[in-house]
């Protein structure tokens, strides 16, 4: 079976799939666990693939890392493995990243594995279409509205040559750390990155990025109704 995890930024994604890993080896050792309830086959063998680091003394970039990585995991992986991949190859542009993440993915579903898979690529929920042991989940987070900061009012004002359209509220995310199913949500494209963003930028860097945002998004719509 394979598991994937969406959810925005900081959500945790990463610890979840951390979490997995050291149940089950504290499980397999006879150890008590922190949770309720622990059901899990026994695991020979445990792989992970996390991280977008260079390699400079093996002369290799973060994708060739990956690569290794991934091609060690995908010809030792079998029936009786437990792999965590989170992100899977980012290292790269969007399209070559969802073309090599879809093909790693289907090698280990053709190995049976126990595959848990965490990713920001929409197009790899396609697997759910072909294979039934491939199942969505999200880690939940939810949007509420805050009152706009003067910096926000006046730089919003600036762009629209001084007439707010906008209201007084923002969008923030309040993270609520469960997981859950996908809510029949595929393929969905948010935006959420640039709203935690907002945290750590100015608020002209922010408008500009939402402008930037919607203008990519005006435009691979276009190239969609065009195909």
């Amino acid at each position: 079976p394979m598991m994937l995890l969406k959810g925005v930024n900081m959500s945790g994604k990463t610890t979840y799939l951390q979490m997995a890993i050291q149940i089950s080896i504290m499980a397999q050792c006879g150890s008590f666990v922190p949770c309720e309830k622990c059901v899990l086959c026994p695991f020979t063998s445990i792989f992970t693939r996390s991280g977008t680091n260079d390699s400079i003394e093996g002369n290799a970039s973060a994708l060739l890392v990956e690569m290794k990585e991934m091609n060690h995991i995908i010809s030792l992986a079998d029936s009786t493995s437990f792999i965590a991949i989170d992100e899977p190859c980012i290292s790269t542009s969007v399209r070559d990243g969802i073309g090599l993440s879809f093909a790693c993915l289907e090698k280990l579903i053709s190995s049976h594995s126990f595959v848990l898979c965490s990713t920001h690529f929409n197009e790899l929920e396609t697997l759910l279409d072909i294979y039934p042991c491939v199942s969505l989940k999200e880690m939940r987070a939810r949007e509420i509205e805050v009152p706009k900061t003067l910096a926000q009012k006046q730089i919003l004002a600036t762009r629209n040559n001084g007439n707010l359209r906008n209201d007084d509220f923002a969008k923030k995310i309040v993270y609520l750390y469960t997981v859950g199913d996908a809510l029949g949500q595929k393929n969905t494209s948010s935006g959420y990155g640039i709203t935690i963003a907002e945290d750590f930028y100015p608020p002209e860097l922010i408008c500009e990025a939402r402008d930037c945002y919607e203008k990519l998004k005006q435009q691979e719509v276009g190239e969609n109704g065009q195909s």
